[in-house]
């Protein structure tokens, strides 16, 4: 594509090379298939221009199919992936499925000896609420035992907040560990830790309580009487509070979820991965469109330089004819030079060599996965 001032000379000029080899009888009338030099002279310089503009736009594409690869390999190596995943996802669902059915034949088979009694379990919302509400009730309840250690405000309610939190999550534990059937040496050991922990704890909150009643002295009972208020009602909060997690975790719900959990987990990320997936198809197929609207732009400003440079070999036969003794038109006027555009002006090259081959991948996984007689 040339600009005013470079068309400009080079119009001129082609007029006057026509005039001069007019003026010298050049072409002769009967050369029909040989181009006179001018002729030669402008198509040489417009195969120049269309080497130069697929040079340009090699350049370009280069890094347009490096990006639509590079979008390509991600999606392949994504579809990839989901295939593997979705086997995967099978596998999960079934072995969820025949733990689901074991288990529901151990039920139906305790349903047979201990009725349905057994399988009542506590919502674990309501669990929750009932937990804070017991946390909150711990919190007054010890607090003023702990202000006999003279110590700042802030750190007295942090000793109270710890120890709420140390009996109610000792109770959560106890709970789960009286609700299996056959626990381990460890897990029975832990269990003895929850009962005993907690006790050794109201026992020692009571004696401080006990110690600052006498101090104060303004109790109507007397402060053993209110020891042994103060531990009974956490005894009873603990005690409570166990039941309450004991009826709330279901070990055979809990074996259920375990094999479950995975296929949830399997099943969320393979949405997450489709949804990735979609975005890069999009994403491909605005780079395919961007890269042909790229070769379209490129073809036109092509088919310009071609139209310039006819142009410029008609003003050199004007100018020849104008300057010839004999008002004949050669043979070879009758002709006109080919353009021939440049092969990477023309077709665009999609292949990507570095690009897993999807379908052969996926007869690999297949094969990989089908079970072995």
């Amino acid at each position: 594509m040339l600009g005013p001032f470079v068309w400009y000379f080079r119009r001129i000029q082609a007029r006057r090379r026509g005039r001069y080899d007019g003026a010298q009888g050049v072409p002769a009338p009967q050369e029909a298939e040989t181009f006179p030099p001018g002729e030669f002279r402008l198509k040489a310089t417009a195969d120049r221009e269309l080497e130069g503009l697929a040079r340009r736009w090699s350049y370009i594409d280069r890094r347009l199919k490096g990006r639509y690869c590079g979008l390509l390999r991600e999606l392949r190596l994504l579809k990839i992936t989901l295939t593997e995943m979705e086997f995967e996802s099978k596998r999960l669902k079934d072995v969820h499925e025949a733990n689901a059915g074991a288990i529901d034949l151990e039920l139906k088979a305790k349903r047979g000896t201990r009725g349905f009694e057994h399988e009542w379990r506590m919502n674990p919302l309501g669990y929750l609420l009932f937990m804070v509400a017991i946390l909150i009730g711990e919190f007054p309840l010890n607090a003023i035992a702990f202000r006999l250690f003279g110590e700042a405000e802030i750190l007295t309610y942090v000793m109270t907040l710890v120890l709420a939190v140390s009996l109610v999550g000792s109770a959560h534990v106890l709970g789960i560990f009286l609700s299996m059937e056959q626990p381990s040496r460890v897990q029975k050991i832990l269990l003895t830790v929850c009962v005993l922990a907690p006790l050794g704890a109201i026992s020692a909150i009571a004696l401080v309580r006990e110690a600052y009643v006498a101090e104060v002295g303004k109790a109507v009972m007397s402060p053993r009487a209110v020891t042994a208020v103060f531990v009974l009602i956490n005894l009873l909060i603990y005690a409570i509070a166990t039941v309450l997690s004991y009826l709330t975790h279901d070990p055979v719900a809990r074996q259920v979820r375990m094999s479950e959990i995975p296929h949830q987990r399997l099943q969320r990320r393979m949405t997450r991965l489709q949804r990735r997936k979609e975005k890069l198809e999009i994403r491909l197929q605005y780079m395919v469109a961007w890269r042909q609207k790229s070769l379209q732009a490129m073809m036109h400003a092509a088919q310009i330089i071609k139209q310039e440079f006819e142009e410029l070999i008609e003003e050199y036969r004007m100018g020849n004819l104008e300057a010839r003794a004999e008002k004949v038109v050669p043979s070879a006027f009758k002709n006109h030079p080919e353009f021939t555009f440049p092969l990477t002006l023309q077709v665009l090259d999609w292949y990507c060599p570095e690009v897993p081959d999807l379908v052969a991948t996926s007869r690999v996984l297949t094969s990989s996965k089908e079970p072995t007689p």
